[in-house]
């Protein structure tokens, strides 16, 4: 349960910009706490399974391909004895892949931030059954988007 939760946790912050598969991934693999499965292929296809079959996510084809997410490790100039940050070099800015694009007058009382709101494409039922059985397996989804 434990790591179901976590990844429901990565989606959900994400806001309604949502979270590629990539980003995803990146985002398990640096999560603090740490995610309590290795994310080798038959994980992911479990994870993927997992978010197929939750019927509180949608999922949308974005006009243009979001850039790849960076992490930058918040930890690693913080000095653990001393309770203080360090600064040992100029801080590198890091891509802002989600730009903040309000959302505050859609007719169904949708608000937040999403760059592609109205431009992108709800594929929801290329992905899954409304019984929320997959269309498509993790490869397909790779492959198509």
């Amino acid at each position: 349960m434990e790591a179901a939760e976590a990844v429901v946790d990565e989606v959900a912050l994400e806001g309604l910009d949502g979270i590629t598969l990539s980003s995803l991934w990146c985002r398990l693999e640096h999560r603090v706490p740490p995610f309590p499965l290795r994310l080798d292929a038959g994980t992911r296809q479990v994870v993927w399974q997992a978010l197929v079959c939750n019927p509180e996510l949608s999922f949308y084809e974005l006009p243009e391909e979001r850039p790849l997410l960076q992490v930058a490790d918040r930890y690693a100039e913080f000095d653990q004895e001393a309770g203080i940050w360090e600064f040992k070099k100029e801080p590198t800015s890091l891509e802002d892949i989600y730009p903040i694009h309000m959302i505050l007058d859609n007719k169904e009382g949708i608000q937040g931030s999403c760059q592609f709101f109205n431009e992108r494409i709800c594929v929801t039922d290329q992905i899954r059954t409304t019984s929320l059985q997959p269309c498509c397996t993790l490869g397909d989804v790779i492959k198509r988007y």
